[in-house]
């Protein structure tokens, strides 16, 4: 196995693991900029809800989850995800500008980078890079004795064996 092959499940760990270098800070409606992703815990009626789905294609029940695109007055402008595009993967969702009064948001929560879990993940990546290119420069992390006698299949020839029991 080459040890390109071997690199495969280092990077497809490091992707999944790439949602963990973020966490989520509580913050104040008036504190959070114009474009910081938030999710806001909102009140909401059954019926504020179907109009949410009605007027935006946006179900996400009482959390929104998107970019603050601005304050206006009393109201709160969200880009939120409503209904993908496709799919297939790779498809991305699109996107619809939800108005929100500012005093139905109970709670909004910052997504902010967490610099220990960024740390540890890169810290992984680079112990991870570094035992490929150790085993791909000929280190052999990976690499054991050959199978065989340890000649090469030329010099070895080629064997047929029947198994034959005996009474």
């Amino acid at each position: 196995m080459s040890a390109v092959l071997r690199a495969r499940p280092l990077l497809v760990i490091a992707v999944a693991l790439q949602p963990a270098c973020y966490a989520y800070a509580p913050a104040t409606l008036e504190t959070v900029p114009a474009g910081a992703h938030v999710r806001a815990l909102i009140t909401i009626t059954p019926e504020a809800e179907r109009q949410l789905l009605v007027t935006y294609g946006v179900q996400q029940g009482r959390t929104l989850s998107g970019d603050v695109q601005g304050q206006v007055g009393d109201q709160v402008r969200l880009l939120v995800p409503s209904v993908p595009m496709g799919s297939g993967p790779g498809s991305r969702p699109l996107y619809q500008e939800v108005t929100v009064p500012a005093s139905e948001v109970l709670r909004v929560d910052i997504r902010r980078v967490d610099g220990f879990r960024t740390g540890v993940l890169v810290a992984g990546a680079a112990a991870g890079v570094g035992a490929v290119l150790w085993e791909t420069l000929g280190g052999g992390f990976f690499s054991g004795t050959p199978p065989g006698d340890g000649r090469p299949e030329s010099v070895r020839g080629w064997v047929a064996r029947i198994p034959i029991p005996w009474p």
